[in-house]
């Protein structure tokens, strides 16, 4: 059995909930600049975030030394003495917890810490990898009730159009020697091609899967430097996708840009009711104006790009200060209607520089609604990433890019967080994504490639093609709640007003 990975018990371990009473190191003692996030591994392991950085923290036993730690869980005997750096100093004490950072652990303790903490964007995987005549590959061999297109397709190659998710899983059951996709044996191993796998899933040790868990690690580097109490001083940028003559994916008549558009008019309302942030957007469609529409929403082309901000009228409507600057209805308007929207954007960003806004006060969100595989549901945010040529926006340094990662993630998480204790369903496989990816191509989306703004999200609120996903789109209940969890993760990423629970936040007038 490796060192310290026992069985997993269900929420706190009574050990670990024990050692918590008990007193960390002296020199960990003082309380953090920044709440500590504990997530339990096993008995004995808790994966902490702490001030920036990250952490096994292990619950010590009789004659355990930092020299017995380094050679169980670190790179080897030199990792003592930082291990003892990193605890004031000391050796480990039994009954106690004892801090092991990221950095001086093996590869396979370090993604342990990281797939705790951050589940989203690290889902654990019982892969078996290998190599045959065909070439290298991993297995995951199927439990009960688990089906080849979900659980393996979708899962460990991220495809998630209809076409594609098929046309793989008859290419992976070849692959295999499966003959009949409805009667594969529990345990049968499926093979997957390695090049076909999430960056997530490659070897340890693979310097693609290296590169995206750096990604991962490096939210816990970049925290906000502010508080923001009811989002004062913060600056929200709100986008929904599509819009006139390009109306998205259209499934049974739920079309994608009147709903997407209706959530984002929602959240719209909800900060301009609730919190103090100052509200722009980049669209608007000219018959509802920005009004909370219900049911199922009929569609129109009366969407124009605009560059203003959203305001309050003395009757308490939502109305537009600013200008429209292209009809969605003229022709280019899929090709203008994604590059003006990050540039807008950027305008905006550009403008609160120059008036001396913190950078990190400015949040650019995109409200979609995909169209994936039907065994799919959920909402789904893509962030920023690192592309294979490492692109950057004009303008923007590595360094600014890592952080916009991280900043990113971070507010991707808490909007995942305030979903789920919604009741609101989360994409599986995994919810937080840097990348679309279509048979071979991989991307970025554009809206978040190229951004300036430190935080950059485009949120898919579900699955059109997902039978439950669509009837919840067309219910106002759903729209508004979904708006409500969204503006609550962005009060209480910035600051919690007194004495407000988090999950009334958004309902504040």
């Amino acid at each position: 059995m490796k060192p310290g990975l026992r069985s997993r018990a269900p929420g706190w371990p009574a050990a670990v909930a024990a050692a918590l009473l008990l007193p960390m190191a002296a020199a960990i003692a003082d309380p953090a600049p920044v709440p500590l996030r504990r997530a339990a591994v096993s008995d004995t392991l808790l994966a902490a975030e702490d001030d920036g950085e990250l952490y096994l923290e292990l619950l010590v036993a009789e004659g355990e030394s930092a020299l017995s730690l380094a050679l169980s869980y670190g790179t080897g005997k030199s990792a003592a003495p930082l291990l003892r750096a990193a605890n004031g100093g000391h050796e480990p004490a039994p009954g106690r917890f004892y801090r092991l950072p990221l950095g001086l652990l093996k590869d396979e303790f370090r993604r342990t810490a990281l797939a705790a903490l951050y589940p989203d964007e690290l889902p654990r995987a019982p892969l078996e990898y290998g190599k045959d005549g065909l070439g290298s590959y991993a297995a995951y061999r199927l439990r009960g009730g688990e089906a080849l297109y979900s659980k393996v397709v979708v899962r460990f190659t991220g495809r998630v159009d209809v076409e594609e998710v098929n046309e793989l899983a008859k290419a992976l059951a070849e692959r295999s020697g499966i003959r009949d996709v409805r009667e594969i044996p529990v345990g049968f191993p499926v093979k997957i091609p390695m090049e076909l796998l999430l960056p997530e899933y490659l070897p340890p040790g693979d310097p693609v899967r290296q590169e995206y868990e750096q990604a991962v690690a490096a939210a816990a580097r970049h925290g906000l430097e502010a508080p923001a109490r009811r989002l004062s001083g913060v600056h929200v940028i709100l986008d929904a996708g599509h819009g006139g003559k390009d109306p998205g994916a259209i499934v049974r008549g739920v079309y994608e840009d009147e709903h997407a558009y209706d959530v984002m008019c929602r959240i719209a309302r909800l900060l301009k009711q609730n919190t103090e942030a100052e509200v722009y957007t980049t669209i608007i469609d000219r018959s509802s104006r920005f009004r909370s529409l219900d049911g199922l929403i009929h569609p129109d082309t009366d969407e124009s790009l605009v560059r203003g901000r959203i305001v309050r009228t003395a009757k308490g409507d939502l109305s537009l200060d600013g200008d429209a600057i292209f009809n969605l209805r003229s022709d280019g308007a899929t090709r203008r209607g994604v590059n003006d929207r990050f540039n807008l954007a950027n305008e905006r960003m550009d403008e609160l520089r120059k008036q001396g806004i913190n950078p990190q006060n400015v949040v650019f969100l995109s409200l979609h609604a995909d169209a994936l595989h039907a065994s799919l549901r959920g909402a789904m945010i893509y962030v920023p990433g690192v592309e294979k040529a490492h692109y950057l926006p004009r303008g923007i340094s590595p360094d600014q890019r890592e952080e916009a990662i991280g900043l990113s993630r971070r507010l991707a998480r808490g909007i995942l967080a305030r979903l789920r204790d919604g009741s609101l369903e989360i994409h599986p496989n995994p919810a937080i994504r840097d990348r679309v990816i279509r048979g071979r191509r991989q991307y970025i989306p554009a809206v978040v490639r190229e951004t300036t703004i430190p935080h950059a999200l485009l949120i898919e609120v579900g699955n059109l093609n997902n039978s439950q996903d669509r009837r919840l789109l067309v219910k106002s209940d759903f729209r508004e709640r979904f708006a409500g969890a969204v503006v609550e993760a962005l009060v209480e990423y910035y600051g919690l007003p007194d004495g407000s629970p988090p999950a009334e936040v958004a309902r504040l007038n």
